[in-house]
């Protein structure tokens, strides 16, 4: 357990405060008591600085941050933002914890008791904090009796993401082309290129144009902002970021998404049922994906029997892979393996020879497990695999999650890709009908094959229809949103689509590189 920074100052000596800073950067607290003590700390230092008129905005900015950082590590509970609330003296300090207070309660669908939070901040001279409580304050303002056919949409259609949204936007008109669609208004706002243009975007769709729910924003940060306010606007977001850990605030918050959970389960199940894999070697890079990954399958793995007997891991973005791999079948040190190499003198009579090489450079790789899991995506596995046969590694399993499935991993491993399973909901060749539906009308419209996230915002937009299309009356935010949690598997291009804990989740099956083309497993 880390030991706890020194006590609050008795004098401004700036090296004490800088050597206590250090050691809480370097040393996340391990406890609750620990979070409060070092917050208190730090917001006791700021008081006497600001006393003392030897607060900088350099330093005042500095320590925003510490206090923020703070806050989560460990992830604050309601229980420990009451005790600093309550003692908190600095501006700075007071308002970092009550907004974290008042996130906190909304996240737990407790907006009224969480707005009292925010009238509690002050101006500080540095955070932008009191701006952002005062918005939020007079956003608070909701006609429950509101009701319309309108589904709003959030799209970046300027700016960098542009391709990006025009892929979406069109899997939306698809779908608001469809029968079923009648009398129902989709409502699109480009979000521009700046902060100020997205949230006039939100307000023309949220309050203006009264939509009766919002799909998207695409990015993570437009995401977390869009879905703080839907929780005090009362507007469902269905949204279509892929980043998989953003901040959730209730029932208004909704993500469109395949998990990293969902497909390791997925793949686990396969393997330990369908494959009877019992040993797994693991290539993954040093990248946030390849731990994030790597966190959730080894408890999938043990929970389905599964033994992960290797990890070898290489840097993000890295092109060379022999060594990792060589690491794995005990090619890295050869000498060690001379009790491998025939013997010079003959046999005694009788007695059986054991496999041999005459050199070490002719030793073959000792494989001890019968799958090969690769947490990375088409780019790189498609280097990764090739390098297999080169080594001489043969006879083992090479699986992975969805972001192998792409053309790049047949384009960069040609023949080497042939038999690689992975985990996906979406199938870009499926003969289901939804999927053809969707490709034949997207190849109509822009005479190229469509994209995932096309897909993605297609059945998202379809689901919404649904939702509001049951009947011929206008729906308000909260029946569209009871309806939207009624979804059991809908049929969609992605797949399977049902309403979990505010997801929108798709079912992960295994798909196959065969005669150079993505396939389901099951079918050929």
């Amino acid at each position: 357990m880390s030991t706890p920074p020194p006590p609050p100052p008795q004098t401004s000596s700036l090296d004490l405060l800088n050597q206590g800073l250090n050691f809480i950067r370097q040393n996340p607290a391990a406890t609750e008591e620990e979070q409060v003590q070092r917050y208190l700390w730090l917001d006791q230092w700021v008081h006497v600085l600001v006393q003392k008129q030897r607060l900088t905005p350099e330093m005042a900015t500095e320590y925003w941050t510490d206090f923020d950082s703070i806050l989560k590590s460990p992830v604050s509970t309601k229980g420990s933002l009451e005790r600093i609330t309550a003692k908190a003296q600095s501006k700075i300090g007071k308002n970092v914890v009550l907004y974290a207070a008042y996130q906190e309660l909304l996240k737990n669908q407790q907006l009224e008791a969480g707005l009292k939070f925010l009238e509690g901040v002050e101006e500080d001279g540095t955070t932008d904090i009191a701006s952002r409580a005062q918005e939020i304050l007079k956003l608070n303002v909701f006609q429950p009796g509101v009701t319309a056919r309108k589904i709003g949409v959030l799209l970046p259609l300027s700016g960098d993401l542009k391709s990006f949204a025009q892929e979406a936007l069109l899997g939306i008109q698809i779908a608001g082309r469809m029968a079923s669609s009648e009398g129902v208004e989709f409502v699109i706002e480009d979000t521009g290129t700046n902060q100020e243009q997205f949230e006039q975007a939100w307000q023309n769709l949220a309050a203006r144009e009264n939509v009766t729910a919002i799909l998207g924003p695409l990015t993570a940060k437009e995401t977390e902002w869009a879905f703080e306010r839907a929780e005090i606007q009362r507007v469902p977001v269905l949204s279509l970021a892929a980043k998989e850990d953003l901040k959730s605030y209730g029932a208004y918050s909704i993500r469109s998404l395949l998990t990293i959970e969902d497909q390791v389960q997925a793949l686990a199940r396969f393997l330990a049922t369908d494959y009877k894999s019992k040993r797994i070697g693991v290539l993954m890079p040093d990248s946030n994906y390849g731990w994030d990954v790597m966190d959730r399958a080894t408890k999938a793995f043990e929970a389905e029997g599964l033994t992960i007997s290797d990890v070898q891991i290489y840097p993000a973005n890295g092109t060379d892979f022999k060594e990792q791999l060589k690491r794995m079948t005990r090619l890295d040190q050869p000498k060690l393996r001379r009790d491998e190499l025939c013997p010079k003198d003959p046999l005694p009579e009788g007695e059986v020879a054991k496999p041999c090489v005459k050199k070490l450079a002719d030793l073959q790789p000792a494989i001890d497990f019968d799958t090969l899991f690769l947490p990375d995506f088409a780019d790189t596995a498609g280097l990764i695999l090739p390098t297999l046969p080169y080594l001489k590694i043969y006879g083992v399993q090479v699986v992975g999650l969805s972001g192998m499935n792409s053309k790049k991993l047949l384009e960069r491993a040609g023949p080497a890709a042939e038999g690689t399973i992975f985990v996906d909901s979406y199938l870009a060749a499926s003969e289901r009908l939804p999927n053809r539906y969707f490709k034949s009308e997207f190849l109509k419209t822009a005479g190229r094959e469509p994209t995932r996230i096309a897909a993605e915002a297609f059945d998202v937009a379809l689901i919404a229809i649904d939702a509001m299309a049951r009947d011929d009356r206008n729906v308000n935010r909260d029946l569209f949103l009871d309806r939207l949690r009624r979804t059991e598997n809908f049929d969609g291009a992605t797949g399977k689509i049902r309403f979990d804990q505010q997801f929108l989740r798709k079912t992960a099956e295994p798909l196959v590189v065969r005669d150079q083309e993505i396939r389901s497993l099951w079918t050929r």
